[in-house]
């Protein structure tokens, strides 16, 4: 008998011809008295199990797209080597997501961290989270704001004595009568560390905010051409009246001639308060010539330390 070869097969003593099917297919018995078949073999539900795969048989390419998730990943599984290079961005971390076991040591480099603005400082703010302290200006210094704050750059402050300034009269001025008080035209600046005082009409020094504290304040006159028995006085007003601080009294005695006067206090001063130096003398006309600015001078500085 001939035939065509793969197409029927004779199953012994049964009569029933049957056809055979294409590549891979199973020969497939329909039963008593029915004609065998060929099908394609077919896995029922959950019929293959770990017994029935070889050793290192699954690989990538039989896993569907996103189907692998945390819960069919073992703990401590995942180590840096499965990372491709530069992978791992800001938009795949979690905030507060890694913890301290999971870091090697000394593992960050600055290479690594976000840019910032350069002269910032990280510090912590009071919740304990990374924070950057704004650059100061120059000559500010890194300065402590208490708890719950960051530290910040501020002007100096109580180690050098400033504020400070000093001035002087710029030529001779005149006397405003017997016991009036003259306000010192302290029109030349010597120097003015905070261009806190005033050289034109009000001749003061202005405490800058921030700046409230004690503060050591001197002054000087020299008035030639007193009369006998004339006699001076030179104090500090603050914020426009006397502070009865400072005042001092000199005697001429017999004759004509010059008196130099000097005096100091030390203040208590708010921010905002201002401070004057006055001149006055016994005595108006006369011999009494103008006030020189020979030796003359308004100054002060905040005390550091108290």
């Amino acid at each position: 008998m001939s035939g065509i070869v793969g197409s029927l097969f004779n199953h012994r003593g049964s009569g029933i011809i049957a056809k055979l099917g294409t590549d891979g297919h199973t020969f497939n018995s329909g039963g008593a008295g029915k004609k065998a078949v060929t099908e394609a073999v077919v896995v029922v539900a959950d019929g293959v199990d770990g017994s029935k795969l070889a050793d290192d048989a699954v690989d990538s390419e039989h896993y569907t797209d996103g189907s692998i998730d945390n819960a069919h990943i073992a703990d401590d599984a995942i180590d840096s080597e499965h990372y491709a290079a530069a992978s791992i961005d800001n938009a795949h971390l979690a905030d507060n997501a890694a913890d301290t076991a999971e870091i090697a040591d000394n593992a960050i480099t600055l290479a690594k961290m976000a840019g910032g603005t350069d002269g910032n400082i990280i510090s912590f703010d009071a919740s304990g989270d990374p924070v950057a302290i704004a650059t100061g200006s120059d000559g500010q210094v890194l300065t402590s704001t208490g708890a719950g704050s960051p530290p910040a750059f501020e002007a100096v402050g109580g180690g050098d004595n400033t504020p400070s300034w000093g001035a002087v009269p710029s030529g001779n001025f005149t006397n405003a009568g017997a016991y009036t008080a003259t306000l010192m035209p302290c029109a030349t600046e010597i120097w003015d560390t905070d261009s806190a005082f005033t050289n034109t009409t009000t001749f003061k020094f202005t405490v800058p905010s921030g700046e409230a504290g004690k503060y050591a304040v001197f002054g000087s006159s020299n008035i030639a051409g007193m009369p006998d028995n004339a006699d001076t006085h030179l104090y500090f007003y603050k914020n426009g009246s006397n502070t009865l601080k400072g005042m001092s009294r000199i005697y001429v005695g017999t004759g004509e001639g010059g008196i130099y006067n000097s005096s100091s206090a030390v203040l208590d001063l708010d921010e905002d308060d201002y401070v004057q130096c006055y001149v006055t003398v016994s005595v108006a006309g006369g011999n009494l010539s103008d006030w020189q600015a020979t030796s003359c001078h308004f100054m002060g500085f905040k005390l550091a330390g108290v």
